[in-house]
């Protein structure tokens, strides 16, 4: 039992003194109703009955104490006064009605209370209520809250996007487990570090606090259970063991030649297991795996390390570690830390570097017109030269509005003095695209330097997507130790300027190069 919105309580308070009749009672819930998630069971009641029955649901109900009930979603503990073995804990426990109430075992009472904006899932609490203590508390909406001493609002922590299965807190850094198949790593002020995408479901995630004196740096590991059978013990991102491996195998499979392979492969949570051991563990086998669906690591009877697993057939396993067992990473996941920046190697500041920052600091005004001058120049400039490829048609490719869709490749092949000069041709596909007839192909070129066959090629009829390939010969007459340029434009027989242009430079001869 809980006591319901302060709104809602004063309401029915009111009703018992008789300062509110039935209709005024349901008037007032009804501008309360926005929170109806937050309302109490007698009051969702009253609002839904009709008219004729709330003076006997109002004269039976209202002499009696408002209260909620609700359903506990999520429960953990802390100590009340100080951390250790002396001190009692008090309980905290989340609800189906978004709240956080710390319990003292003790005087049997709420110490505190906090409202989140979704139902609570997991609850992660270190410190001491009395001192110091910090909350950490995963909801269904995939965001994880805080909660401090001293503070009365909630404070969102982390937003994961996906929903949460899982949160382990250790020393340095948080530990999450969503359904996208992720495993996340954040520090303990909220900011991420790595990320580790798995290739199939996460069903559990728990803590493992190995004790052994092989663990000399207190290395806490994490215990992840996926849903094809796989038991893995991590270390941050690391793998450092595999408990349990599930091979598939066929369902009518029981020769006996096979038989120990078979039970070796469905799912034995160990390679060096006995005989008998084998023959009590090949009953419950089957061929799909027995995923893992809950788990549980500490101390069992006498041995500190022991780990107990519950399958979703109703299977458990229990498996003791070794006391001289060492759990080294044996897969080093090469993943990128997130939002870490390598430092750039900034250069000492110079002399120099101060009299640069100091004139711009002087003259910042006259060098803000003097960059927006040139500005004006360079976009007037390109304008320019743009607006003439336009009237000159001087590009391979024609402009959308501008002529024949036509495009023209040219290149030059040979080594001198001796070249052929090849020009493609072929329409580009539109929307109104039709064949092209009246074409010829123009070459122009230093006479003095070379001598083209033929210069001016009459072209069929241009259809579209099609390839149309021509030559001509090129020789040199006059050696020269520059490149010298040949343009090839289309023309039309209807006007005198060239729908499409290229140029192509004519490289230096190789007898000329060979002379030198």
């Amino acid at each position: 039992m809980f006591t319901p919105l302060s709104d809602e309580f004063q309401l029915w308070e009111q009703a018992r003194e008789g300062q509110l009749t039935a209709e005024e009672l349901r008037t007032k819930l009804e501008e309360v109703k926005h929170n109806l998630s937050k309302l109490s069971p007698r009051s969702i009641q009253y609002l839904q009955l009709p008219l004729d029955c709330l003076h006997e649901f109002f004269n039976a109900h209202r002499v009696s104490k408002l209260e909620k009930q609700t359903v506990a979603t999520c429960i953990s503990s802390m100590s009340k006064q100080h951390c250790g073995p002396n001190s009692w804990d008090c309980l905290i426990v989340g609800t189906e009605s978004s709240f956080i109430y710390i319990y003292d075992c003790v005087s049997h009472n709420i110490l505190a209370q906090n409202l989140l904006p979704s139902v609570p899932v997991h609850i992660n609490a270190v410190g001491s209520y009395d001192i110091d203590y910090h909350i950490l508390v995963t909801c269904r909406n995939g965001i994880i809250y805080s909660i401090k001493r001293g503070e009365d609002n909630v404070k969102a922590f982390i937003d994961l996007g996906s929903q949460i299965i899982g949160l382990v807190r250790t020393d340095k850094v948080i530990i999450i487990a969503c359904m996208d198949q992720t495993v996340k790593g954040f520090s303990l002020k909220g900011r991420p570090i790595w990320r580790v995408r798995h290739s199939c479901e996460i069903l559990t995630l728990a803590p493992m606090n190995f004790m052994s004196s092989n663990n000399r740096n207190n290395e806490i590991y994490y215990i992840l259970c996926l849903s094809d059978g796989s038991v893995n013990i991590y270390c941050d991102q690391h793998l450092c063991d595999q408990c349990i491996v599930w091979i598939p195998l066929a369902e009518n499979n029981n020769n006996n030649d096979n038989k120990d392979n078979d039970s070796m492969g469905k799912g034995i949570p160990a390679k060096e297991v006995n005989k008998s051991q084998l023959d009590k563990l090949i009953n419950y086998q089957s061929a799909k795996p027995d995923p893992v669906v809950a788990c549980c690591f500490g101390k069992y009877d006498r041995e500190l390390n022991t780990l107990v697993l519950i399958s979703q057939g109703g299977h458990m396993f229990i498996l003791i570690v070794k006391r001289s067992a060492n759990f080294i990473p044996i897969n080093v996941i090469s993943c990128r830390m997130l939002n870490k920046l390598d430092h750039l190697n900034f250069p000492k500041k110079s002399k120099l570097f101060i009299d640069l920052t100091t004139r711009e600091q002087l003259n910042a005004s006259q060098m803000y017109r003097q960059f927006m001058h040139d500005m004006c120049f360079t976009k007037r400039s390109v304008a320019s030269t743009f607006l003439n490829i336009l009237e000159s048609h001087s590009t391979p490719i024609p402009i959308s509005g501008y002529g024949e869709q036509i495009k023209l490749n040219v290149q030059v092949q040979g080594l001198g003095p001796a070249y052929t000069l090849i020009c493609e041709i072929i329409q580009i596909k539109g929307e109104h695209v039709s064949p092209v007839n009246g074409l010829f192909i123009l070459i122009l070129f230093n006479a003095s330097v070379f001598r083209v066959n033929p210069v001016l090629i009459p072209l069929v009829t241009v259809m579209p997507s099609l390839k149309y390939r021509y030559t001509s010969s090129v020789s040199l007459i006059r050696e020269t130790f520059v490149e010298e340029e040949i343009k090839v434009s289309i023309v039309n027989n209807r006007s005198s300027s060239s729908i499409v242009s290229a140029s192509v430079k004519v490289p230096v001869s190789e007898r000329l190069i060979e002379s030198v």
